[in-house]
């Protein structure tokens, strides 16, 4: 394996880690709409998931989408 090639695993192993948590359907909806692209989405969809965890309220984070 190249140099080259481990980038790109390590893309693909946080792409899939971040599709399968689980988010509430609220914010991921929104999280989906308010993305232009799927680059942005799952930028948008990871920092969410990381408020939630970091104790942020699920109200608050859909308030804020919501803005």
């Amino acid at each position: 394996m190249t140099h080259t090639h481990i980038p790109l695993l390590l893309l693909g192993l946080l792409l899939a880690t971040a599709a399968r948590a689980e988010l509430p359907a609220q914010l991921t909806q929104a999280a989906t709409q308010l993305g232009s692209t799927p680059a942005l989405q799952q930028i948008l969809l990871a920092d969410l998931k990381t408020a939630l965890k970091s104790g942020v309220a699920e109200q608050d984070l859909q308030s804020v989408m919501r803005l």
